[in-house]
């Protein structure tokens, strides 16, 4: 299973949390993000979840590790009687006869709808896709490295960016798929220089976190080697 099992018993639960605070210490700014509650039948709540943070030691995201996982809450009258967690999601789908939810599935189409709104030259729709304490990171090599914080920064950079092309500026998508619980972006950028006139394509590649509808957090690599590594997935 790759997890713990949890239930009333006095003894269980003590080595639980003594376990879990070892766990916990080893971790900065750990948190655990809810991405969909799934009602499995009337004792069953099968709860998937993805961990922020990263280790102390390491300087490693928790996602590059070990990013998604999922807990099994058996619930009687109104409380736990039992909790099974995992830390391999696939595991516990499998085991429950289940496959990936539509709510990472929603993630991808969040961004599909942030490339489409930005081919059509539509800012507003840009903007409102993203929390409104949003971060976007460019690539450390790019003129402006930011990191550019919240709705009205990343806009004004959005908008500095299409002034400084002219009639072309399309992104066109070449991979879009989920990983480690983040949406990446694989697209070719194609812009028209307002000034010379000359065509030019980049290939960049935008890991994004996305959390209840909105893209919390977007980092752009041109490596996408690099990219994929971010999302703990060969290069």
């Amino acid at each position: 299973m790759g997890g713990w099992t949890l239930s009333r018993d006095p003894d269980g639960l003590a080595g639980m949390a003594e376990g879990w605070r070892d766990y916990l210490s080893t971790w900065e700014e750990l948190r655990t993000v809810v991405e969909e509650y799934r009602e499995i039948d009337e004792e069953r709540v099968l709860v998937l979840y993805a961990f922020r943070g990263r280790g102390k030691a390491s300087g490693l995201e928790v996602g590059q590790m070990r990013g998604k996982g999922a807990g099994l809450f058996y619930v009687r009258d109104g409380k736990v009687a039992r909790l099974v967690n995992y830390w391999d999601r696939e595991r516990a789908l499998a085991d429950l006869g289940l496959e990936e939810s539509a709510m990472l599935q929603a993630n991808v189409e969040i961004l599909r709808r942030w490339h489409d709104a930005w081919n059509r030259g539509d800012l507003d729709t840009v903007a409102d896709l993203f929390h409104p304490d949003a971060g976007v990171i460019p690539d450390p090599s790019w003129m402006e490295p930011g990191p550019f914080r919240g709705r009205t920064a990343i806009r004004s950079w959005y908008e500095g960016l299409r002034e400084s092309w002219g009639g072309r500026d399309e992104a066109v998508v070449r991979e879009l798929f989920e990983a480690s619980g983040q949406v990446v972006s694989r697209f070719d950028w194609e812009v028209r220089g307002r000034t010379s006139g000359i065509d030019t394509r980049l290939e960049l590649t935008a890991v994004n976190l996305v959390e209840a509808g909105k893209i919390v957090r977007q980092q752009y690599y041109f490596d996408h080697a690099e990219a994929r590594k971010a999302v703990g997935l060969e290069g």
